[in-house]
C-alpha cells in the first residue's frame, strides 16, 4: 500500500493541472470587457486548490505530522470542491451538444459574452460580425473536458480519503482507530 498514495497524488496533480489549464484558457477566451462566468472562475479555483492539496499530500508522504487527520480533511474538502465544480459546469452546459451552434451560441459559458444591439443579440463567439463557430465548438469541448476532469478529480480525492482512512491514517504517532457505533 506504500506505492498507492504517491500514484494517486501524481494522478491528482495531473487532473488538477488539466482543470486549471482548461479553466484559465476558457477565462482568457472571454470577450474583452465581459466578466468571466462565475462557474469558469470556480473551475479555475478548483484546479488550483486541487494542485495545492496534491502537493501537500506529496509532502505528507515524508512529513509525518501531515499524515492522518490533516490529509483526511484536505482530501475530503478537495473531493467536495471537485464534485461541486463538475456539477456546476455540467449544469451550466445544460446538455448542450458541441455540434449544435444555436445551443452553444445561447450558452453563457461558451459564447464569450453577449450584448443587445438593434434588437439583435450579438455574442463574441457567435456568427455576428465574424463567424467563430470553430472557436465556439472548441470552447464547448474544453468545458466538457473540464467537467469530466473535475469528476475524475473527485474520484481520486475520494480514493485518497478512503486510503488515508483505512490504511495510512496516523494521529499523534498512533494509528487511527475507528469505532463505528450502531
Amino acid at each position: 500500500m506504500q506505492i498507492v498514495a504517491p500514484i494517486l497524488r501524481f494522478v491528482q496533480i495531473v487532473f488538477a493541472a488539466v482543470v486549471l489549464g482548461l479553466s484559465v484558457s476558457l477565462a482568457k477566451g472571454q470577450a474583452p470587457g465581459f466578466s468571466v462566468p462565475a462557474t469558469t472562475a470556480y473551475s479555475s479555483f478548483t484546479g488550483g486548490f486541487g494542485m495545492v492539496v496534491a502537493l501537500i499530500g506529496l509532502i505528507s508522504i515524508f512529513v509525518e505530522f501531515l499524515q492522518g487527520i490533516v490529509m483526511l480533511v484536505l482530501d475530503a474538502l478537495a473531493s467536495l470542491i471537485f464534485l461541486a465544480g463538475g456539477i456546476a459546469v455540467a449544469i451550466g452546459l445544460r446538455g448542450v451538444s458541441c455540434g449544435n451552434v444555436d445551443e452553444m451560441f445561447k450558452n453563457s459559458l461558451l459564447n464569450g459574452g453577449c450584448t443587445k444591439a438593434h434588437g439583435e443579440t450579438e455574442c463574441y463567439y457567435g456568427q455576428i460580425p465574424v463567424d467563430r463557430t470553430d472557436q465556439l465548438t472548441g470552447r464547448c469541448r474544453k468545458d466538457e473536458a473540464d467537467s469530466a476532469f473535475m469528476f475524475l478529480g473527485f474520484i481520486i480525492c475520494a480514493g485518497l480519503v478512503a486510503h488515508t482512512f483505512w490504511f495510512g491514517g496516523r494521529i499523534a504517532g498512533r494509528k487511527m482507530d475507528v469505532h463505528i457505533v450502531a
